[in-house]
């Protein structure tokens, strides 16, 4: 499984890197409007519970390379189109 934070070691320095992942909701129809990007887990997943309790529309984030759906709020009953997983 892959570590959450990649980490190079450069100059006998390890130097840790936060995924970033990008933030979506989905609205009624199905259409995605991209809501932004943000660097590390918890930040995605703050920001993801922040905008579900500005909109009643299924929001998530993404790590965008492999597809993966890391939080979601508001999917209970959400339409899901587009490829998008639940």
């Amino acid at each position: 499984m892959p570590s959450e934070w990649p980490c190079w070691n450069t100059d006998n320095r390890e130097i840790a890197v936060d995924r970033e992942y990008d933030i979506f909701e989905v609205h009624p129809n199905g259409d995605l409007l991209w809501q932004g990007c943000v660097a590390g887990l918890e930040n995605a997943r703050r920001k993801v519970a922040e905008l579900g309790q500005k909109s009643s529309n299924r929001i998530f984030a993404t790590y965008t390379p492999t597809k993966e759906i890391v939080a979601q709020a508001n999917h209970n009953g959400a339409k899901t189109h587009r490829g998008a997983q639940s």
